[in-house]
């Protein structure tokens, strides 16, 4: 009897943990859980119910959902070794050339809306990312280079980026999810034709750029040349502006001490001088009304 029991007391506690392990399910912190029935109206869409903690459920009939609703990051990459892997974004520009690009997509799905992406798409958040998330961001993302040719999308690609990631999260809103982040990541993949013309520009650019960067270099040396030969004309001038006043300095001097000799000879300084410069003897010759007179000299 009492090994009976013990049996009993076994098998309940071993159903017991079969059906804790099997028919209950902890909604952990940061998630949301919902309780999917597989049979009923419309296959159980119709019967789908959010839940949290511990939750019980029959795996016969019932599965359950963890969903997180904190911020999760979708890569989508190329992947040229496995093409299966191939994630990579492809949109069509105004032109009609095929932009591809890599890119990573910041985005949560809060509780209120995990029913309603279950019961649209029937496969929860996670299983989404690289089919039905990533074909609405193709989506969003032609509808925004509908408006730019493959060059513009080259040429303002910041601009094209924040564009893409306001419209993402205008359209992904309406579908449940909140866009934190949207970045293009790496270089643009662009069409050889369109990477050849844009070459060929940059090249004609940067030609032009050291055109005139010749032309402005000879600017500022014809310039200087100018400033220098001013320069040295200048000092010119200035040498001669002073050997012109020097002279006129000595000779404006001479003319003073000229006016103060002058002003010093009288009548009496000349007979004075000559008086002592006379040696005591007469001329030989007398000029007198223009005739010429021999005076005879005494011995």
């Amino acid at each position: 009897m009492e090994n009976k029991k013990a049996q009993i007391t076994l098998g309940v506690l071993a159903l017991l943990i079969i059906i804790f392990i099997f028919c209950i399910k902890r909604i952990d912190a940061g998630h949301a859980g919902i309780k999917v029935y597989n049979y009923g109206d419309d296959k159980g869409v119709s019967s789908i119910v959010e839940v949290t903690g511990w939750t019980p459920y029959n795996p016969l009939s019932q599965r359950v959902y963890e969903v997180p609703t904190y911020v999760q990051t979708a890569n989508y990459k190329l992947d040229t070794i496995d093409v299966d892997k191939n994630t990579e974004l492809r949109f069509n520009t105004k032109d009609g050339m095929v932009v591809r690009i890599d890119a990573s997509l910041n985005y949560s799905t809060p509780s209120e809306s995990v029913v309603k992406i279950f019961r649209k798409y029937r496969k929860p958040v996670k299983e989404l990312e690289g089919n039905v998330l990533r074909n609405l961001v193709i989506e969003s993302l032609n509808q925004v280079c509908g408006d730019y040719t493959c060059e513009q999308v080259y040429e303002r690609r910041n601009e094209l980026e924040t564009k893409a990631r306001m419209h993402l999260k205008d359209f992904l809103g309406k579908e449940g999810f909140i866009v934190e982040q949207f970045v293009i990541l790496g270089e643009l993949r662009l069409p050889r034709t369109v990477v050849h013309n844009i070459n060929e520009k940059v090249n004609a650019t940067q030609i032009a750029l050291k055109k005139q960067q010749e032309v402005q270099q000879e600017f500022f040396e014809s310039q200087k040349r100018i400033a220098k030969q001013r320069g040295d004309s200048a000092v010119i001038m200035i040498g001669a502006n002073a050997k012109a006043g020097a002279l006129l300095l000595n000779a404006d001097a001479e003319m003073r001490a000229n006016n103060k000799i002058n002003s010093s000879i009288t009548d009496v300084l000349i007979r004075y001088n000559q008086a002592n410069m006379w040696n005591g003897a007469y001329p030989n010759t007398l000029v007198t009304n223009g005739q010429n007179v021999i005076l005879p000299l005494g011995k």
